[in-house]
């Protein structure tokens, strides 16, 4: 099992940079521009891919310490993290096979390309402040022998911001207009409800009554004798 390792720093670059150097069939990338800008509490994955150049010979990946022959390579890498950020290699995948979780070792035909998550950046205690954030990340390219010398690489690396998700204004004010208008509603049918009634609707009578076409003509006919019922 490959332990996954994180070396914390502040890098001081104020744009992003992507560079590769490459002596090998191996060709890796690191990074997507545009790069941001993120909000507080979102994680943020690096992104990367690697591709086999040759035109006929299968290539061996992997991720880590290994020996092989002449078409075999060994994966390493680093990564700086800001202040209020941690850094994990992979995808949160196992492990235990390697340390991009296995994502790209194995066997890599001619002319292949496999994309994989390089690392996640996830702000501490699930929330960053907004600012500007410096990072740097590097995948590497060994050969598989003894001497393990490194003949590739990817680097991305620069500033990423992040940046507060502001309620809208025209939001809040369109739910408070709505919550008047719903109190004025109710009130205005309290005033008008009929007396006799739950349900704001006209009273019926019982046998023997005339039905009115309102409440209110009803009540207004028997305004002078105080009556309630319809009038007759």
């Amino acid at each position: 099992m490959v332990s996954k390792t994180l070396t914390i720093a502040i890098a001081a670059v104020l744009s992003l940079l992507v560079t590769s150097a490459n002596a090998s069939p191996l060709n890796a990338s690191l990074g997507e521009i545009p790069f941001g800008p993120f909000n507080p509490r979102e994680s943020i994955d690096i992104l990367g891919s690697i591709t086999n150049q040759s035109p006929d010979q299968a290539l061996t990946i992997c991720e880590g310490i290994c020996l092989g022959d002449a078409n075999t390579f060994s994966l390493g890498a680093f990564a700086f993290s800001p202040t209020g950020y941690s850094f994990a290699f992979g995808n949160g995948g196992n492990s235990a096979l390697g340390f991009l979780d296995g994502q790209i070792a194995g066997s890599l035909a001619p002319g292949e390309t496999k994309d994989f998550i390089f690392g996640i950046y996830k702000p501490v205690g699930g929330f960053a402040n907004p600012g500007i954030y410096s990072f740097g990340d590097q995948l590497q390219i060994f050969a598989a022998t003894v001497e393990r010398p490194m003949i590739g690489s990817s680097s991305f690396s620069g500033t990423f911001q992040v940046t507060a998700i502001p309620e809208p204004a025209s939001f809040q004010l369109f739910t408070m207009a709505l919550v008047i208008l719903a109190g004025i509603e109710a009130a205005r049918r309290r005033k008008h409800r009929p007396r006799g009634t739950s349900s704001g609707t006209a009273w019926q009578p019982t046998s023997g009554y005339l039905a009115p076409q309102t409440w209110q003509t009803a009540h207004s006919r028997n305004a002078c004798n105080g009556i309630r019922a319809p009038w007759r």
